[in-house]
């Protein structure tokens, strides 16, 4: 065994541990994973649908017993896009249909609806609903946690890292 930097022995060959953490980042999984993917896809893909039509019910019930408040329609809007971009993805993958880029493509486009709806309570101001909502706060945790279903380490490291950055921006 040869050792490392740190001292410490290598436990496996040097031509499968990566130098640096970017190394081999976007590399497409190995072959065998590939259907490991399509399934966890799928299974997110569902998952997704399911959760986004449970927050939907809360905006439409919202627009019956308080119309007047901004937030009921930015809730609405942003569910809205969501619902439609779950179930394109949902049939997609339904029908056969993965990539590995299908991953990433999923996850930020998840974490960038959430992030945008929080910029629009910013926008409309309504900071406090920005910063207290309990629903986008757990949206942005299956968003996170979503990714940890997917076969490449790019894909599964992004969305960890977006919300961080969206929230810094802000």
């Amino acid at each position: 065994m040869t050792p490392r930097k740190h001292g410490l022995p290598r436990l496996a060959a040097p031509e499968f541990v990566p130098d640096s953490d970017d190394e081999g980042l976007w590399d497409p999984p190995d072959p065998m994973l590939m259907d490991a993917g399509a399934g966890g896809e799928l299974l997110v893909a569902q998952v997704r649908l399911v959760l986004i039509i449970a927050v939907t019910m809360i905006p439409i019930v919202n627009l019956f017993t308080a119309p007047y408040l901004v937030e009921t329609y930015v809730g609405l809007a942003a569910s809205t896009v969501a619902l439609l971009f779950g179930l394109a993805v949902w049939i997609v993958v339904r029908r056969g249909f993965y990539r590995p880029w299908l991953g990433f493509l999923t996850s930020a486009v998840d974490v960038s609806i959430v992030t945008a709806t929080l910029v629009s309570f910013l926008l409309l101001d309504t900071p406090h609903v920005a910063v207290n909502s309990r629903i986008m706060f757990c949206v942005y945790f299956f968003s996170i946690g979503a990714s940890s279903l997917r076969m490449t380490r790019g894909s599964a490291r992004w969305p960890a890292r977006s919300p961080w950055c969206s929230t810094a921006a802000c």
